[in-house]
């Protein structure tokens, strides 16, 4: 991750954060969430690529993975009344007519992306095979062999 995205999406999670806390409507949760989402995975993988000697590739394939199961399983969530299982679970005081495709919408989303994402990332890691490498020493160079 380069320094300039690093700090670009910082600056991001910590609007978001800001505009969630300063909002009094029940769509601040929602902004909250993506802010705070944001911020933790730049933590993870700036300290991630900080803390390693050598920066791992990234698995392109296990993000876009996310970012659609996020979308998608939103969308799913906040229709089919996920919401009053997250409810029920979380806090069941809230009256459902407010706040049920609110947090049928974050519930949805949180378990499509984790989902999709781990899904995606398994099958790239078993479709696509690395390449083996065999050292200098082990190679045969032919060019050796003629001077």
């Amino acid at each position: 991750m380069k320094r300039i995205v690093f700090v670009a999406l910082l600056g991001v999670g910590i609007a978001l954060l800001a505009w969630a806390f300063s909002t009094r409507h029940k769509e601040g949760m929602l902004i909250f969430f993506f802010g705070a989402t944001l911020l933790l995975c730049t933590f993870v993988v700036g300290g991630w690529r900080v803390g390693s000697r050598k920066t791992p590739a990234t698995n392109s394939s296990a993000i876009l993975g996310a970012l659609i199961g996020l979308f998608l399983g939103g969308f799913v969530g906040a229709r089919v009344g996920f919401g009053r299982v997250m409810i029920s679970v979380f806090n069941p005081d809230l009256p459902e007519q407010d706040f049920g495709t609110l947090f049928g919408a974050i519930g949805g989303g949180i378990l499509g992306a984790f989902f999709l994402a781990l899904l995606s990332g398994i099958l790239h890691m078993l479709i696509v095979r690395p390449e083996k490498v065999a050292p200098v020493e082990d190679s045969n160079d032919s060019s050796e062999d003629t001077a």
